[in-house]
């Protein structure tokens, strides 16, 4: 995930998040799912992004879509 949401509703993307200003408590970007995630720090391979920790508290919520692979259609309509 590129963005997600802070404890306060406000949208951040993965490239802007720092902990010391936007705090730990960030959320799914889709509102309908809303579980907890955590910040991945960019590597030399990959840019830094939001993933949930499929922990029991962390796993997207069947109407999310994150929760399964969207066709093309179907991700424009989310």
């Amino acid at each position: 995930m590129n963005s997600a949401i802070l404890h306060n509703g406000k949208v951040v993307t993965a490239q802007e998040y720092n902990v010391d200003i936007h705090g730990n408590r960030i959320f799914c970007i889709d509102r309908s799912c809303k579980v907890p995630v955590i910040y991945v720090p960019e590597s030399e391979l990959t840019m830094s992004y939001f993933k949930k920790t499929g922990k029991n508290d962390s796993k997207h919520k069947p109407n999310c879509g994150f929760f399964k692979p969207l066709d093309f259609i179907d991700s424009i309509k989310k």
